[in-house]
């Protein structure tokens, strides 16, 4: 009766230890191996043009699994997937007789292929909903717009800028399944409705990017150059209506594209201005008041900036009378290092920093080069001469652009923005 009673006691205490002390842990642990919980993807909000063309939306698809533990006929199974998917046979047969029971084939596949393999019944394939990127317009401005994850997180572009907004809120899909995990007739189930993302309108225009596009890949390809960028802009407004790089890529075919070409050079690249530069320094010129358009100099063949020699493009060895407005006509060099030196170290550093060049230039998109440019106190002898004519810095295109619709709109310069 000791004995008895002795064990009766110890089972009063387990059971007292199950359904009390760790009642919550070993119930955590029991709807962890019966309640399989899966998202629902909100549908990411659509992204268009400013007349209303759809540059990229989603559409519902489905991503594709196998329960290994449930599939009856493997080399059957197989060659279904492979031809639903396309993917490889030696990884989908791995796949298919690997250990668990929610094993991904491929994410994110079209709802008719999807569809086609459902209709055939195969125990252990699963299907699951999700969503995925289209563009209506191919490539399209495919790096302003940029890329999304197979879970719809922006990664480049304004997919990544506008990535909240875009978003929206995941949903949820929790059932009850059976330790094959077979889902269990009657069982629980809780759905928590996904809230889908919100639309945006940008600035661009289609038809005036596939001509920036159309054009700039011409003149890269007609001039063997290695790279090239464009951009149109309404400079009293700050709005872009076409922004493109060449190379580009195609945004529905990763695998194959380079990094490089993804991104939006005139954003994300310095370089060194060049003459393009002379418009600023002029109109440093003219602001200060210390030149006009029918200023004259008299301008030498070649000038000495520290200890280099420069020159004109045209290679004349005579000096000539020349007014800015000739100057800017010649686009002279040696003419420029003249007006440089008019307007003053220390009046140019200023405003170097007024034109915003070296400062973002606030657009609204991710990875902005600030590129390189010199403060007053770290100009050295050649420094002056060589910015008066776009050498000794580096400047993102989208600076540059910045700086010279601020001339086209008064002297008032607009924040270059793809938000409408």
């Amino acid at each position: 009766m000791g004995f008895i009673g002795l064990g009766l006691g110890l089972g009063v205490f387990r059971l007292a230890d199950y359904q009390v002390v760790e009642a919550d842990k070993l119930r955590e642990r029991a709807d962890a191996r019966r309640l399989l919980a899966q998202t629902l993807y909100a549908k990411r909000g659509t992204i268009y043009d400013r007349n209303g063309n759809v540059l990229a939306s989603s559409v519902e698809c489905r991503n594709i699994a196998v329960n290994p533990q449930l599939v009856e006929d493997v080399d059957k199974t197989v060659s279904a997937l492979v031809k639903a998917t396309g993917i490889d046979k030696k990884t989908c047969r791995k796949l298919v007789e690997s250990d668990g029971t929610w094993v991904y084939i491929k994410r994110q596949v079209d709802e008719d292929d999807a569809a086609t393999l459902e209709k055939k019944n195969l125990p252990g394939v699963l299907f699951e909903q999700a969503m995925k990127r289209v563009y209506p317009y191919g490539n399209l401005a495919s790096q302003v717009l940029g890329v999304v994850n197979v879970d719809n997180d922006g990664l480049t572009g304004l997919e990544k800028q506008y990535n909240k907004l875009l978003t929206g809120t995941n949903g949820s899909l929790v059932r009850e399944r059976a330790r094959d995990g077979s889902y269990i007739a009657g069982g629980a189930y809780k759905k928590v409705a996904a809230v889908d993302g919100v639309d945006i309108v940008t600035t661009l225009d289609v038809n005036i990017q596939r001509a920036a596009e159309d054009a700039l890949a011409e003149a890269v390809e007609k001039t063997k150059a290695k790279n090239g960028s464009a951009l149109v802009t309404d400079p009293t407004t700050g709005e872009i209506l076409a922004a493109c790089s060449y190379p580009t890529y195609d945004q529905t075919d990763l695998e194959n594209a380079k990094t490089e070409d993804m991104n939006l050079r005139l954003v994300t690249d310095a370089y060194e201005p060049g003459s393009v530069f002379k418009t600023l320094v002029a109109g440093a010129g003219f602001d200060l008041g210390v030149v006009r358009s029918s200023t004259s100099f008299e301008v030498p063949a070649s000038i000495k900036v520290g200890d280099d020699t420069v020159t004109d493009a045209d290679k004349r060895d005579y000096a000539m009378t020349m007014d800015v407005r000739e100057m800017m006509r010649r686009s002279s060099n040696v003419g420029f290092v003249l007006v440089g030196r008019k307007i003053g170290a220390d009046d140019f550093a200023a405003y170097v920093d007024k034109w915003g060049i070296g400062h973002s230039s606030g657009v609204d998109f991710p990875g902005e080069s600030l590129g390189i440019v010199k403060e007053r106190d770290q100009y050295d002898g050649a420094t002056l001469g060589s910015m008066s004519f776009g050498q000794a810095l580096s400047v993102s295109p989208i600076e540059i652009a910045r700086a010279v619709g601020g001339i086209a709109n008064g002297g008032v310069m607009m924040t270059p923005h793809f938000y409408k």
